[in-house]
């Protein structure tokens, strides 16, 4: 128990609720805000999870643990009451291996103090990348005129995960989840499969989602590796460009890891900037 508040169990009513905690978190710690209420939808029923309620009742913090990944928000107004710890210990004991794993906005020192002091290491650095869609982005250049289709769930979902899946593996210390997380993470509500790219037999693909009216993320681009080198990254960011602006929306943005130079160059050419960064702590539970 913490003084004042109480812990319970969420419910599918209480997604709005915990969306407004990680909202007015994000915008505290990095004036963006990239989760949807599409997302707290996805991840509840997947996830041990638990909220913290005021004397009122109002969801001011929640953790929700999926396998090793955690996710906790603390609303700034509570923030210094002893919620981040309790939490801390929660997700400790709901975790389903030998690790966990936070994410958090760089510029919340006051989460990455809490967590260091508690054997938490930095695993990887991640950069939110922006541009507007003004009319000057770069077309789609496709080689050998490869055939593209939108994506279709169900029938995509097996091969795009081992496309995405291979691509992580050449980046040092990434890997993706299993299927089945995945599939909860990339393929669920907010899935928009109007703006997302399959082009020719899986020589690359590009999943993207609606962040709002006006801005577009693309949240995986991956290439096969018979397709490397030929320009099959680059097309497939300027598709989701012209989707996304076919749309009426105004700003592109995606995440990157920050040791993917590769193509952190490639979405720089694009006219993205990197904006905000994040990072991924983790502390190993057992030996």
């Amino acid at each position: 128990m913490i003084a004042g508040y109480i812990t319970r169990t969420p419910a599918a009513e209480d997604a709005e609720a915990i969306f407004a905690v990680a909202h007015a978190a994000d915008l505290a710690d990095a004036g963006v805000t990239d989760w949807s209420l599409a997302d707290v939808r996805n991840e509840l029923p997947h996830s041990d999870g638990l909220v913290v309620c005021d004397g009122e009742g109002t969801i001011v913090a929640f953790a929700l643990v999926h396998d090793i990944d955690a996710h906790v928000e603390v609303h700034p107004r509570a923030r210094g009451t002893g919620i981040g710890t309790r939490l801390l210990a929660e997700v400790e004991a709901r975790a389903k291996g030998d690790v966990i794993r936070q994410e958090i906005m760089s510029s919340n020192s006051q989460a990455r103090a809490l967590l260091e002091a508690a054997g938490y290491e930095q695993e990887q650095r991640y950069w939110r990348m922006e541009r507007a869609l003004d009319g000057t982005e770069p077309r789609p250049n496709w080689p050998n005129d490869l055939p593209l289709r939108r994506f279709e769930r169900g029938r995509d979902d097996h091969a795009a995960y081992e496309l995405v899946s291979e691509a992580m593996s050449d980046i040092p210390g990434d890997t993706e989840r299993s299927f089945e997380q995945w599939c909860v993470r990339a393929l669920g509500e907010g899935l928009a499969p109007e703006l997302s790219t399959v082009a020719g037999e899986m020589a690359g693909i590009a999943l993207c989602r609606r962040l709002g009216p006006l801005v577009g993320s693309t949240d995986y681009i991956a290439g096969g590796r018979a397709w490397r080198g030929r320009g099959v990254g680059r097309a497939l960011l300027a598709e989701s460009f012209a989707r996304f602006a076919a749309e009426g929306m105004t700003r592109a943005i995606l995440w990157v890891n920050g040791v993917n130079e590769t193509a952190t160059r490639l979405y720089q050419r694009a006219g993205m900037e990197p904006t905000v960064s994040g990072v991924r702590l983790v502390k190993r539970l057992r030996p």
